[in-house]
């Protein structure tokens, strides 16, 4: 999807500001039975940091609908899975991107 964008700079990647967020992986969804509402629990939260950031103009308009305005952009070196959820600022994002280069995960991230 990005292909125009095959190489990062490990030296420019470091110096960026790195947020602190949580992964949230291996859920568990539960009916509670006297209100009928769904719960999501997540058996592993992993404390990690990484760049999160915001995907330019033509990055958006590539993404065949993957992301939008609201998407942020998230580099770090923590292994993920597109079924994982991030908490950032106390709100989860799911993974709708999912690119390994050069040893870094570049994740397109939607609020949900």
């Amino acid at each position: 999807m990005f292909s125009k964008f095959a190489t990062l700079n490990p030296d420019f990647i470091d110096k960026l500001p790195q947020t602190s967020f949580t992964i949230k992986s291996n859920p568990t969804v539960a009916i509670d039975p006297l209100t009928g509402l769904q719960t999501t629990t997540y058996s592993t939260e992993t404390e990690t940091t990484g760049y999160v950031g915001s995907w330019r103009q033509d990055q958006i308009a590539s993404s065949n609908g993957k992301l939008t305005l609201e998407s942020l952009k998230v580099v770090l070196t923590t292994q993920v899975s597109v079924s994982d959820i991030l908490e950032i600022s106390s709100s989860d994002y799911r993974i709708d991107v999912l690119e390994i280069k050069q040893g870094y995960f570049v994740l397109g991230v939607n609020p949900l």
